[in-house]
């Protein structure tokens, strides 16, 4: 039974590293496993009834990450949030019921000991060299087990603390941005890479400008061109490279609008071959 809780407990883990909101579960199943081993009664409704909890609930979270938190003009969230759900309740709109009432059981704020009074697997979230390098600190701590009570308290916490979320273009996953709403990508590592997706995006972005200026456009056609003339004889690699070295100044002259595009062509077709 020992190792059944055991593997139970692995996959609770797991989507605890996803999102904090599932901590209710995992207690719960640490919980029972901790019965087992004082002989005590078991008993699997409470975690029957959180994993009803967890399928319902992601819908909801997905709408309000759609509908209210992917916000970018600056505004008091918290606000907007009473009155997004006020309105929709008026309404009697079924959305309704995908803004959670932001209550849940007593928060106090106090010294807070990582893993209470002893180590709980909890810990295994985090490797040695970070566990050693967090000590006692001072923290909201929620007193609740009820998984409804802890994402909604998760819920407020987002909204006082002006989080946004955004779909990131380029994994095309959600995450979440404070102060900053312009950026466009995470900081997600891509799979099978050791680039971000913020640092494989900017270099999209940069290469997709670079195609949309026209004097890096006709720059490009002229080079190609000029190139074509080594292949057949009608140019030498060193009258290429003296040309290429003079067309680059001019093409960054234009783009910094000390060359008019219109000139810029005018010399680059300059020495045109019929």
């Amino acid at each position: 039974m020992n190792t059944q809780f055991l593997q139970l407990f692995s996959i609770a883990l797991y989507w605890l590293r996803c999102s904090p909101a599932f901590a209710p579960l995992a207690a719960s199943i640490q919980r029972q496993q901790l019965y087992y081993e004082q002989g005590k009664r078991l008993g699997t409704d409470e975690i029957e009834r959180q994993m009803t909890y967890y399928t319902e609930l992601q819908p909801k979270l997905l709408y309000l990450a759609e509908n209210f938190f992917e916000a970018s003009k600056p505004e008091n969230m918290t606000a907007r949030y009473f009155a997004q759900r006020q309105a929709l309740g008026e309404k009697g709109a079924a959305e309704w019921n995908n803004y959670l009432p932001l209550s849940y059981r007593e928060v106090s704020y106090g010294p807070v000991m990582k893993g209470a009074n002893g180590f709980f697997p909890y810990d295994d979230i985090l490797n040695e060299e970070q566990r050693n390098d967090i000590q006692d600190f001072f923290a909201d701590t929620l007193d609740a087990e009820r998984a409804e009570d802890f994402t909604q308290f998760i819920l407020a916490e987002y909204i006082r603390r002006d989080l946004r979320f955004r779909v990131c273009k380029f994994c095309g996953r959600y995450f979440g941005i404070m102060g900053n709403t312009r950026l466009e990508f995470c900081d997600r590592l891509i799979d099978g890479s050791t680039k971000t997706c913020k640092e494989m995006g900017s270099l999209r972005l940069y290469e997709k400008r670079k195609l949309d200026e026209p004097a890096i456009r006709e720059y490009k056609r002229s080079y190609k061109a000029h190139n074509a003339r080594i292949r057949y004889g009608l140019m030498t690699r060193e009258e290429f490279n003296t040309w290429s070295q003079e067309a680059r100044r001019k093409r960054d002259d234009c783009v910094a609008g000390k060359l008019s595009l219109e000139e810029f062509v005018a010399w680059l077709d300059s020495d045109r071959q019929s």
